[in-house]
């Protein structure tokens, strides 16, 4: 036997796992002679290990980090366990609640083992599902079974125990000579503390000793146990994200699953870490949990681990293979070393993808990711793929952005995975027939025009993760859909700090004012980055930023740092990528959701009433058809000439839709049709209803690329503060000069009438944030500017206009 000095990583190929440190220590308790000093993990792997021998067995034992429970934080550790450590199987070993029956005679400080009975492979996850229509709960995860060496070893225990005892009271004795002060906090606490009460009844209130709760409240048919030897019990064991801590509900599942205990990790493992649960009873998972059986339960657990471990023969581990091996890995770049924040995100992708529902077990499984460009959905992916890396044999990224990267990305593979002269069917047909688990990301699946499945490998196997900007690629998960909201504040702040260098001893001094930062930039994530690149490297203060912002926002946005750069290059360039789809698309909706995006570029942008446009259709037709205005001021009066200059859309005819040609503008469609005599009870041209079809085909048109959202409930559009700020500096001067008067047409027109005062109130902010935009000395202001300029600032509260908008109301006679 070597020297544990001597040890290399492939020499650890039996893992332990703890929750809590207490569990830890008992385990570490039972090694025979001193710790091993171990080889040092893999990088990224930020588990910390202890090493140390256990019979014929080199063993390696993690503990999840303190104050992190839940089966998503075990499979983390337990995945970067098998990146360091050839790991042919592991044993969870910790403390749980148990569940008493008059079969199933379960006490304080009793083991309990998972070992398959019934439907289940020893562990049930009863809190993963759906709720059917008849407010039945169906269970939707279905875990493996421990390995099948792991399981003849169990037999072959059993067996010893049903002729001779176990031998754990002879460890545990081993285990307090060895650690003598142990004795007080992990040796029985005495049978008069083991108690039991019924399911009905809760913890009197007060400490949580049950000092004041009823000894007469005890189940009919239990009994207190006379000796302080544990018991073993094998077979289903309930495992869940949430404690289990009501009496009635524990009976109610239990029942329901042939359960006999309660815990929160393991299943996180069983798909992903071949391994056998080992809990020790601290309490019954009722209200009247306590804390004082917690060490002896978790000696007891550990006791079991060490005398299993003496029936496993080390040769027949040997010839087992290792859980995972990645043998693949073409994935472009590591993760940010800034990477902040999105931990929600990552779990719910990797639980989704590794632990997924039953029904998905034997079937492809795919997870969409939805957002606007340089929010982090790539960062994310990168994050999870790393997380994962060892529990795939490949894991692969395409940039599927265009046709021809998609292509080049996929021969790229094949290439690199020995096929000869591979073409993208050839790679996805090599990898559909792939017997080893894998994992694609797909990212940049932006193109609306595009249907990503030509990018699935056929059949069932693998997973799947893409990355979109267009919600409509929704239709490709089945096992998980996420629409990727900004960062928030307080990891946005974080995230600038770490950029900025700025040491972490000193954040909290800094947090006002970074905080100033990130509320300019509306916590988008790349933004961040970007602003935090731009302040490390001297170029501004991080106090005098919001300034610079203010002064040079568009230089700022469109600064690219030297070093981590995006792949978009700046913040200004990833919106453009979705403009340019725009631009390139032959749909006529997506030539108005531009003209649309100009429009919202020069008013307030949160919660932008759609309602707008159809009051401003309205007034258009009014004063095309010459009926009387009810404005008897000249200045106040908008002509043919401001119709004239109303996006394409509301300058349509409803009815024109019909005739060769498309739309036509309201005025010269006039001048064709109009008849020599207007009668007011003739039927008008434009008795047809506003086209919303259109307007909401342009609407969904942006939102599908996450340039703006849509609020149904509220029938209003909002768009980020950045893409605000990118859809007016994206302009060419003229572009802008017709953009904004083309809004304050709208506006003005949409808040003429009778009818429409009610309204001015609700339109206040965009009608100020428009006027902010003017400047009167621009060589565009004419007298029908003047006119709707004039309109929009006698809507406004005169106590609420700067001096430039209040020179407005005094400009015409």
């Amino acid at each position: 036997m070597a020297s544990p000095q001597a040890l290399q990583r492939e020499d650890y190929q039996v893992g332990v796992i703890c929750a809590l440190a207490i569990e830890q220590a008992a385990v570490l308790a039972t090694l025979d002679g001193d710790e091993h000093p171990g080889p040092t993990p893999v990088s990224g792997d930020d588990n910390q290990y202890t090493f140390g021998r256990i019979k014929d067995h080199n063993i390696v034992i993690a503990c999840l980090p303190a104050g992190s429970i839940g089966t998503a934080n075990a499979c983390n550790v337990a995945t970067n366990m098998q990146r360091s450590f050839p790991i042919r199987f592991g044993l969870m070993v910790g403390i749980a609640g148990g569940v008493w029956s008059e079969e199933n005679d379960v006490h304080l400080g009793d083991v309990v083992v998972s070992q398959p009975k019934g439907q289940f492979g020893g562990v049930v996850q009863y809190d993963f599902g759906k709720t059917e229509k008849d407010g039945k709960f169906n269970r939707t995860s279905q875990l493996h079974q421990p390995p099948k060496v792991l399981l003849h070893s169990l037999q072959r225990l059993q067996t010893e125990h049903l002729r001779k005892g176990s031998n754990l009271r002879e460890i545990l004795d081993t285990m307090f000579e060895k650690e003598p002060h142990m004795v007080e906090r992990f040796d029985h606490p005495g049978t008069e503390h083991d108690q039991l009460f019924d399911a009905s009844y809760d913890h009197e209130s007060g400490p949580t000793k049950c000092d004041r709760c009823d000894p007469l409240k005890v189940p009919e048919d239990w009994e207190a146990r006379e000796t302080s030897n544990p018991r073993i019990h094998y077979g289903t064991i309930a495992s869940a994200n949430q404690v289990m801590r009501h009496g009635p509900t524990r009976d109610r599942v239990a029942a329901d699953l042939g359960a006999i205990c309660f815990e929160m990790e393991a299943a996180g493992l069983m798909n992903n870490f071949p391994c056998l649960v080992i809990r020790g009873i601290c309490d019954y998972a009722d209200t009247h949990k306590n804390k004082k059986w917690q060490g002896y339960a978790a000696a007891t657990a550990a006791a079991f681990a060490k005398e299993l471990l003496s029936f496993i023969p080390s040769q027949e581990v040997v010839k087992m293979a290792p859980a995972y091996k990645n043998e693949h890995w073409i994935v472009p770049r590591g993760s940010s070393t800034h990477f902040t924040g999105r931990a929600s995100v990552i779990e719910e992708v990797q639980d989704r993808l590794c632990n997924p529902p039953r029904e998905f077990e034997s079937k492809q499984r795919r997870f969409v990711i939805v957002g606007m460009g340089g929010i982090g959905k790539s960062e994310i992916c990168l994050k999870v793929a790393e997380n994962v890396r060892e529990s795939f044999w490949g894991v692969f990224w395409i940039d599927v952005s265009s046709t021809a990267n998609a292509e080049r990305g996929y021969t790229d593979i094949g290439r690199m995975c020995g096929l000869p002269e591979p073409t993208q069917q050839e790679v996805r047909t090599w990898l559909a027939a792939a017997k080893h688990k894998w994992l694609l990301i797909l990212d940049n699946a932006d193109d609306p025009e595009t249907d990503y499945a030509q990018y699935f490998p056929s059949g069932n196997r693998g997973c799947v993760i893409l990355t979109t900007r267009n919600h409509q690629c929704q239709v490709h998960s089945n096992v998980g859909y996420r629409e990727l909201e900004t960062l928030a504040r307080s990891e946005a702040v974080g995230l600038l700090l770490k950029t900025t260098n700025v040491e972490p001893s000193l954040w909290e001094s800094h947090e006002t004012i970074a905080g100033k930062v990130v509320d300019i930039l509306g916590s988008h994530t790349l933004a961040v980055v970007q602003a935090g690149a731009f302040i490390q490297q001297g170029l501004c203060s991080l106090e005098d930023y919001p300034t610079h912002f203010v002064q040079q926002r568009q230089r700022l946005l469109q600064f690219r740092p030297k070093q981590a750069r995006s792949e978009y290059g700046d913040v200004y360039a990833t919106f453009e990528v979705s403009a340019k789809h725009l631009e390139e698309s032959d749909q006529h909706s997506t030539k108005i959701a531009l003209a649309l995006l100009r429009f919202l570029a020069f008013v307030h942008f949160d919660s932008v009433p759609v309602f707008i446009f159809e009051r401003a259709w309205k007034k258009a037709q009014s004063i095309l058809f010459h009926e009387s205005q009810e404005m008897s001021d000249q200045r106040l009066d908008l002509t043919e000439w401001h119709v004239s200059r109303l996006i394409a859309f509301m300058q349509s005819l409803p009815a024109d839709k019909k005739r060769k040609g498309g739309h036509r503008p309201f005025s010269k469609s006039l001048k064709r049709m109009r008849p020599r005599k207007w009668q007011r009870q003739s039927k008008s041209l434009f008795d047809d209803e506003f086209d919303t079809i259109l307007l909401d085909q342009a609407c969904a048109a942006l939102a599908s690329l996450s340039i703006i959202s849509i609020d149904k409930t509220t029938h209003t559009l909002t768009i980020h503060p950045l893409v605000h700020a990118w859809a007016m500096d994206r302009l060419e001067i003229s572009e802008r000069d017709e953009a904004r008067i083309s809004t304050g047409c709208i506006l003005a027109m949409s808040m003429q009438g009778r009818w429409y005062v009610p309204f001015w109130s609700q339109l206040e902010a965009y009608v100020e944030s428009y006027l902010h935009t003017w400047l009167l000395e621009s060589s565009v202001v004419s007298f029908e500017v003047i006119q709707f300029l004039y309109n929009l600032a006698l809507s406004l509260d005169e106590t609420s206009l700067s001096p430039p908008q209040a020179e407005l109301t005094v400009m015409l006679p």
